[in-house]
């Protein structure tokens, strides 16, 4: 029973267990493995979830964007979104209008048709958010918000 567990968790690997098969008729005189053994696999997990979650926390944080995107909402202002939209802001700013998925080449036409409106766009990094109201990064790209009579500037 415990020879399939190795491979899963390989702390087990430096057990040596007898016939586990066989039953208990007199009490143990070794002491208890149970406890070392069970802490095995959940301590190194528990480490490399503990020294990971701050620098992964602040990659994947789309919070603030998200509150912005709210604050657009709930003062009237419509939301477009360049590219598909996967719904990453909905959930986490509790928005409860669509947003309008656009393309890149006709952002200029409803940037123009929407001067207050708000554009989600993702970009290659924050460097390349210049004159956004926000960017945040996100996994290998980032995340920018961009007010519509800004973009119709440009």
């Amino acid at each position: 029973m415990v020879a399939h567990l190795q491979g899963f968790c390989p702390g087990l690997s430096v057990l040596h267990f007898d016939d586990l098969s066989r039953p208990v008729t007199e009490p143990a005189t070794v002491p208890s493995l149970r406890e070392p053994c069970s802490l095995t696999c959940p301590l190194p997990l528990m480490a490399v979830h503990v020294a990971g979650a701050g620098p992964l926390a602040r990659r994947y944080d789309l919070e603030p964007v998200a509150a912005l995107l709210k604050a657009g909402e709930q003062a009237g202002r419509p939301i477009a979104f360049v590219g598909p939209y996967a719904g990453q802001f909905h959930f986490l700013g509790r928005l409860d209008r669509h947003f309008e998925e656009t393309t890149h080449d006709s952002l200029a036409a409803w940037a123009a048709g929407h001067p207050l409106g708000l554009v989600v766009r993702a970009v290659g990094s924050p460097r390349h958010a210049g004159g956004g109201l926000i960017s945040r990064p996100y996994g290998e790209y980032a995340v920018a918000v961009w007010s519509a009579g800004r973009l119709r500037e440009e």
